[in-house]
């Protein structure tokens, strides 16, 4: 039963902060595709003019922060924004509510400048948070719920649901991987909407 330990853990906090189980972190996370037929890196990232910025607060008025793969606690690199202020790194809130579909709340000591949406602004994660413990395994899910199919490759060419150099995961189903980098991980859909759920070592 010891061994069993640390699963039912990862479940109870799926799609947030991280877990330490012994020397290790481990991350959990999901992300879907917005538009079948348009690759999207698997790592969380969002680039878009609907993006917004006031106080302690990101918003967007597409509502894709959550389903980008963001996730609470974590920290976030901004660029692209009108206002070179708020061109910075960020942490998100702790809380499970600090990331919903249209806005992610930051933790308190952060501010942003109030700035309306239009600006082409990129969110990514810092590039600490992009590479993967060495040797550590990545594993990328096929969440229950699709209904089409998940194309997974290293290129955002090979991931295109028409291509043929990809790995294919039908609802449920998973691979197994090691990458030192995940910016380099890419997914696309059959289905629109679809999506994965990845855990990996940090």
């Amino acid at each position: 039963m010891e061994g069993a330990r640390p699963e039912t853990r990862l479940l109870t906090i799926y799609n947030m902060a991280g877990l330490n189980i012994g020397s290790s972190r481990f991350f959990t996370m999901q992300k879907n595709v917005a538009a079948s037929g348009t690759p999207e890196r698997v790592m969380p990232y969002i680039a878009a003019t609907t993006i917004g910025f006031t106080g302690t607060t990101i918003t967007d008025s597409g509502n894709n922060l959550r389903n980008k793969g963001f996730f609470p606690g974590m920290r976030v690199t901004i660029s692209g924004a009108s206002n070179s202020a708020n061109n910075k790194t960020v942490t998100i809130g702790d809380l499970n509510t600090d990331v919903v579909a249209g806005t992610m709340t930051l933790e308190t000591d952060e501010t942003l400048t109030t700035e309306a949406a239009g600006a082409s602004v990129v969110i990514q994660p810092e590039s600490l948070f992009t590479k993967v413990a060495p040797d550590a395994q990545i594993v990328v899910k096929a969440k229950f719920a699709n209904t089409g199919t998940i194309t997974i490759a290293d290129s955002s060419d090979k991931a295109f649901n028409t291509a043929t150099f990809h790995v294919k995961l039908r609802n449920n189903e998973d691979v197994k991987m090691k990458m030192s980098d995940l910016t380099h991980l890419w997914m696309d859909a059959t289905v629109s909407g679809d999506g994965v759920e990845v855990m990996f070592e940090w």
